[in-house]
């Protein structure tokens, strides 16, 4: 069963999520309207995306991540979306992502997210980050 909450989780987030979110991502718009889009795919998929990973994390709340206590594949999948693009310190929308997750981000997906990050402190100190 843990290996199927695992792949439950990830066809959400590649499957669900990923493909209202990316489109807008990459289309060469202009600032402005980059911004725009930015804001409606927060404002409306990314509430979605923190609800479900709640209930996702909630399926298995005696465990410190998805499935297990330790990391799985599934965590990387996204707690590293979490953590390396939308609350990532050099995304260019950083503030509109992080003013949302810290309003609408349940205490469940905090702690899961905050685990996430003391788990890859290393990596997360020392990672290639892009200028804006």
């Amino acid at each position: 069963m843990d290996v199927y909450h695992g792949e439950k989780s990830a066809e959400f987030f590649w499957n669900d999520f990923v493909p209202k979110f990316y489109p807008k991502l990459m289309t060469s718009l202009e600032q402005e309207d980059k911004v725009k889009a930015m804001t409606e795919v927060i404002d409306s998929e990314f509430k979605v995306y923190l609800d479900t990973l709640h209930k996702l994390l909630n399926e298995k709340a005696d465990k410190k991540f998805l499935t297990s206590d330790s990391v799985t594949i599934y965590d990387i999948c996204l707690g590293g979306a979490m953590t390396n693009m939308f609350l990532n310190p050099k995304n260019p929308f950083i503030q509109l992502w992080q003013a949302h997750y810290d309003k609408n981000a349940s205490d469940l997906v905090k702690k899961y997210t905050d685990d996430f990050k003391t788990e890859f402190a290393d990596y997360l100190s020392t990672r290639f980050e892009a200028d804006k």
